[in-house]
């Protein structure tokens, strides 16, 4: 009689591990699912395709810093420059000051620009030229205090562009169009707004 009880015993918790053993399947098979319908969602929805197909190639090497070759002499953005490429970067992220580099409509001041730019070819590194900072001439009327915001008339930033990119050309690899649109004050005396920002 002990004996019986004792494979009941044991006939019961196999059973129940073996149906424990079957949920925890179900529950991972389930987690892989949801997991891929999620990616195709991602994939057919928030252009996840279209964006990899245009995204610069990153080969030689996708490493890349953050520079900022404006704050240095000729000779330092040189050797912050080398310093970069001998650490294995390939890539360099520099913002393209528009107010700068256009402070009265019509007038362009290229200059320490056409030298980093020099620069930075000198050492094989591709430029991710990063547009931000409106001009105050370009800027609406509640953003007079604020370059960060974006411009009032979305034309005078694409004449802007359309110049740099037609002096820098094939020296420069990519561009950013303005940085961080999605919080205050990049994107001035307004709410984050996605659908103005495609625009621009």
């Amino acid at each position: 009689m002990k004996g019986q009880q004792t494979t009941r015993r044991r006939a019961s918790s196999g059973t129940l591990l073996l149906g424990l053993a079957c949920y925890i399947l179900l529950a991972a098979l389930l987690l892989l699912l949801a997991g891929a319908m999620i990616n195709t969602y991602r994939e057919r929805n928030r252009g996840v395709e279209a964006f990899g197909a245009m995204a610069p190639d990153p080969s030689p090497a996708p490493w890349g810093v953050n520079v900022a070759l404006e704050q240095y002499s000729r000779e330092e953005a040189q050797h912050a420059l080398a310093v970069a490429r001998q650490a294995g970067f390939h890539w360099i992220r520099q913002e393209f000051p528009w107010d700068a580099m256009q402070p009265e409509a019509g007038r362009y001041f290229w200059e320490p620009w056409d030298e980093r730019v020099a620069l930075a070819q000198e050492q094989g590194l591709s430029i991710v030229a990063v547009l931000n900072r409106s001009p105050a001439w370009a800027r609406a009327e509640i953003d007079q205090d604020n370059p960060l915001a974006p411009p009032h008339n979305p034309q005078d930033l694409a004449a802007w562009a359309a110049a740099l990119a037609g002096r820098y050309g094939d020296h420069i690899a990519a561009y950013q169009i303005w940085d961080q649109p999605n919080i205050w004050p990049h994107w001035g005396a307004r709410d984050a707004d996605p659908a103005a920002y495609t625009r621009l």
